[in-house]
């Protein structure tokens, strides 16, 4: 007990030399562990499909296949897709296209669209397209371009017939995308292709012929192409039965004259012997 005594007052020292260890180490863990909490609730990576734009403080970074820190207040966050998304576009009864022809065309078009992995065509997006990402999907974007897209088709469709339309599907979908690229373009949207995948007159009762001039103009066309029509077709029919007739005379004639020659020939026989008969017949009295 006394030798405990007298060795105690030098291992106080060391034990607060230990404590004070033990509470910087607790302490650096303590941060560390909080600093990786807060890294991984904080750090925000980018999906292989989307890329996104970060702004705020420090200034805006745009982030592709890539990470960074993501400040609550300090920073705000715009995805950006950049997978391939498909808009489509009908237009049908009195809201079908106009031809150059003055008819009336429904169509339904799709539209396939991305954000070219870019970096300028990101931050375009990102500043004017609705996030795609928030629950609206695509249907938010659609409604942003859609006017885009049905101008460009009604232009298209403007400039060719009916006829032109219906038989030349791909030069039409191509003109269509040649318009519609530059117009997209200022959304950071990059068009992959245009598929015209209907395609067909509108029906006649979309026509507002009594309200709209070019309804009225329309079913003109089509009073007119539907009366030479039925003239064609009546003197195909009228023509097709005097060839028929013709062909019904000609195959009668060449019946009756096969008769008759058939009958000839059975006689011709009989004739002969006739003729023989009357010649020897003559001899035999010139002879007596």
């Amino acid at each position: 007990f006394g030798i405990a005594m007298m060795v105690g007052p030098f291992f106080a020292p060391i034990d607060r030399i230990a404590q004070m260890v033990l509470l910087t180490f607790g302490a650096i863990t303590a941060a560390i562990s909080a600093t990786l909490a807060i890294y991984s609730k904080l750090y925000m990576r980018t999906r292989p499909d989307e890329a996104f734009v970060r702004t705020g403080g420090g200034g805006a970074k745009i982030l592709i296949d890539g990470g960074a820190m993501v400040w609550p207040i300090v920073h705000q966050v715009k995805r950006v897709p950049l997978r391939t998304l498909k808009l489509e576009v009908e237009r049908r009864g009195t809201e079908a296209l106009i031809t150059s022809d003055f008819l009336r065309v429904d169509v339904k078009a799709a539209f396939f669209v991305r954000v070219a992995k870019e970096a300028e065509a990101i931050q375009t997006a990102a500043s004017t397209l609705p996030d795609v990402f928030t629950g609206t999907g695509t249907h938010a974007i659609q409604d942003l371009v859609q006017e885009k897209l049905v101008s460009a088709l009604r232009t298209v469709a403007a400039q060719q017939t009916l006829n032109d339309l219906n038989t030349r599907r791909n030069e039409f979908a191509a003109k269509v995308q040649e318009m519609v690229t530059h117009d997209l373009a200022a959304n950071g949207l990059t068009l992959e292709s245009v598929t015209i995948s209907n395609l067909d007159q509108a029906p006649l009762e979309s026509l507002r012929p009594d309200q709209n001039v070019f309804d009225a103009q329309g079913a003109r066309t089509i009073s007119q192409m539907v009366a030479e029509e039925s003239v064609r077709r009546n003197d195909i029919e009228r023509t097709a039965q005097r060839q028929k007739k013709e062909q019904d005379v000609a195959a009668a004639k060449y019946i009756a004259e096969r008769e008759v020659e058939e009958a000839n020939a059975r006689a011709e026989p009989e004739k002969n012997k006739q003729i023989a008969q009357a010649v020897a017949q003559r001899a035999a009295a010139a002879a007596i």
